[in-house]
This record gives C-alpha cells, structure tokens and sequence, in this order.
C-alpha cells in the first residue's frame, strides 16, 4: 500500500507551540507509521520563539491581520508571504492541522475585533494559503478526525490519492490506467456515481489521445470524486452491488442472513468493517479476483482505524 504524503503541523511532533509543549494526538501518532510527512510550523518559521507570546488573528476595517498583542507586532505580510511560497512547493495528499490556532486552525481560529471582542471563527492565515491552493485534497485539523465518519473518509481519501499519484506518474499504457480504474471502481462508486461512469468512458473511448492528456481529465475528475461529501446510502448502495456478484451462487438462507446483516448495518446497530469483512469472505469463497482487487474492500491500513 502506497505511503499518502501528508502535510502536519509540527507540534504533533515537536514541543514548538507558543507555550512550548507538543500536542500529544494519538491518531496523528498511529498514523505516522503509515505516511510520509512533511512538518511545519509557520510561527516558528517566520522567526517566532519557542515558547513565544501568544498572536491573534485580529479584523480591522474588514481586513484580517496576525497581530502579537504583547509586543504590537503587525506579522500579516510576514505570515503571507512565507505561507505562500511554502504551498507552492508542495505534492502532498492531505494535511492535518493543529485546530485553533491563528496560523493553522482550519475551521476554529478565533477573531477578534480591536477591542479584543471575539468576532467569530474561520481559517488561520496559514491554513488559507493551503485551502486556496489545494481545491481537491482533504484538508483537516486534529480535533474534527475525532469523529469516526470524519476520520474514516479522511483516510480513504488520503491512501488513494496517495496512490493515484504514484501510479500515474508511472504509467506508460491505457491498459495500465484501466488497471488501475478497475481496482478502485467500487470505491468511485461509493464516492460519487456520476463521475465513476465518466472515468469509465474516459477510460475505455480515449485511447487515439495522447495518453499525458487523459491522464490529466483523469487525475482531475479522480480528486473531485472523492472530494464529494458521502452518505450511508452510498456504502449501501456500493455493498449491494458487490453483493449481486455472489447472491446467484447462495442458497435463499445465506441470502436473507446477508440481508438482514445489511439492515443492522442500515440501523446503524454494526460497523461497515463487518459488512466489508463478509463481501470479502463471499469473494474468496467463489474466488472472485475482481472483487477481491478492490480498494474499497480495505482502503487503508486497519490498524488505524
């Protein structure tokens, strides 16, 4: 399984917050072994201490500033500036960043008016360099990944990026780019529908273009898909037509045994590993190679999840 690179902030990793202690994350720990990161921490890079007076993201005249209040510094164009030139560096797959902070929180900065009033929350200055450069890639901070449904899409996401990207930048024939759709049908499936059918024709009708061109459309559509926001129905939906590849071969009772695990997994009464774990029993049981290839039966490694 392809290594997701992945953008973190640095105080998962290093005592570098403003108090000088590390944020102990336990899933951004379990997840260490399983990527390649790159760590940063944008305070300390624009020259900011260890530890070092709290900054504040500061709205005056309708216009964001990064001010530290202790000193008076004014850090805005500073902060742009590095924050900037470090995206335009990077090929990354994902990025968790640290929540609440002035440079990083994704959601949960907090602002606040001259008279030091909070006036509501949103990106921190680094974290808008990152959203606006990245359209397509999950982008989160640690707290939000607490939530199950959250982290599991999170994931996905990051290990079939993490491997579109290395495949593609290897493939020299429409057959292997075929291969590669094939093994990762089901999990556009899941994804988004609408868009699994059109990386199906692009797949199979675009074989007179230079190849370079496809794999561009293909790279594109692939991130928007799993960029879609997900329901439960699409993970029923998905197991149901994995399921139609085995039901003729059961007997009436293994059917309604398969049905009825389906409808506690609908009630919310068992997880979607259980569900997953069976289509694969099935698939080994009739030796069925095409489901047993795709990435959605295990899209990323169990032990985190």
């Amino acid at each position: 399984m392809v290594k997701p690179k992945i953008l973190l902030s640095d105080c998962f990793l290093e005592a570098c917050r403003y108090n000088g202690a590390i944020v102990n994350d336990d899933f951004a720990s379990r997840l260490l072994k399983y990527i390649d990161y790159i760590a940063v921490c944008p305070e300390v890079s624009i020259g900011l201490g260890i530890p070092r007076d709290p900054i504040l993201i500061q709205i005056s005249n309708n216009t964001k500033r990064l001010i530290q209040p202790s000193t008076g510094l004014d850090l805005t164009d500073k902060m742009n500036t590095f924050s900037n030139d470090f995206v335009k560096s990077l090929d990354i797959d994902g990025v968790i960043l640290k929540a609440k902070s002035p440079s990083c929180g994704v959601y949960s900065a907090k602002y606040f008016l001259e008279n030091q009033m909070q006036s509501g929350k949103g990106p921190g200055f680094f974290a808008s360099a990152v959203l606006e450069h990245f359209k397509y890639i999950p982008i989160e901070e640690e707290k939000r990944l607490l939530d199950e449904g959250l982290r599991y899409h999170f994931l996905v996401r990051i290990f079939a990026i993490g491997d579109m990207r290395e495949t593609l930048k290897s493939i020299s024939s429409y057959k292997e780019l075929i291969d590669f759709h094939t093994r990762h049908k089901f999990m556009l499936m899941y994804s988004n529908q609408n868009i699994m059918r059109q990386l199906g024709k692009l797949t199979a009708s675009s074989s007179k273009e230079p190849l370079e061109n496809t794999l561009s459309i293909y790279r594109e559509l692939f991130l928007k898909a799993l960029n879609t926001k997900h329901k439960k129905t699409s993970h029923i939906n998905t197991i149901e037509h994995m399921f139609g590849y085995f039901s003729k071969r059961m007997s009436h009772k293994e059917r309604m045994h398969f049905m009825e695990v389906l409808r506690l997994f609908k009630e919310n009464k068992i997880n979607l590993l259980l569900l997953l774990e069976m289509i694969k029993a099935l698939a080994l049981r009739f030796e069925e190679e095409y489901i047993l290839n795709q990435t959605y039966l295990e899209p990323f490694p169990k032990e985190l999840l």
